[in-house]
């Protein structure tokens, strides 16, 4: 009996703590917590996703935040700008509190470097020289394991 409970502490904290250091590759392709046997929320999310122009030059580094409305915390984020395709454009860099992914391009993608709760993370993304159109920041925000919002989305930037 001890080890059956052993066991199931053991799947519970593995459970809890899945990705505690950023969300894997694959969300690339899913943009999705993807928590296993739990839904995104269909709750409106009390996270604002927002760049800090909606109009920019090529080339141009500009700040997007993520950040919980009324200091609402949350654990987990992966963040893309993205063209009307869907397709990621523009480079994160990394800092203290996030780290890259390779999704389509390098450094294309950002993502949490722990699972410490946060109210706030200040970003900084790079629109590509070559790039002019529409970009929208869409993001994964996760607050438990359980809670999780799909298809956050920024206001939209011009980059001409």
């Amino acid at each position: 009996m001890s080890y059956l409970f052993l066991a199931l502490t053991c799947a519970i904290v593995a459970l809890s703590t899945s990705y505690p250091t950023g969300a894997p590759k694959e969300t690339c392709g899913t943009f999705s917590a993807n928590h296993t046997g739990h839904q995104p929320q269909s709750s409106r999310p009390n996270y604002e996703l927002t760049v800090s122009q909606s109009n920019a030059a090529p080339g141009s580094a500009l700040t997007v935040t993520l950040q919980g409305k009324g200091g609402e915390t949350f654990k987990g984020f992966f963040i893309q700008g993205q063209n009307a395709a869907g397709q990621p454009v523009g480079k994160f860099t990394p800092q203290s509190d996030a780290q890259t992914r390779d999704c389509s391009a390098a450094d294309d993608s950002v993502t949490h470097v722990s699972a410490n709760e946060k109210t706030k993370v200040t970003l900084k993304w790079q629109a590509p020289a070559s790039y002019t159109g529409k970009v929208v920041f869409r993001a994964v925000v996760v607050k438990t394991y359980e809670q999780f919002w799909n298809n956050i989305l920024s206001n939209s930037l011009n980059i001409a």
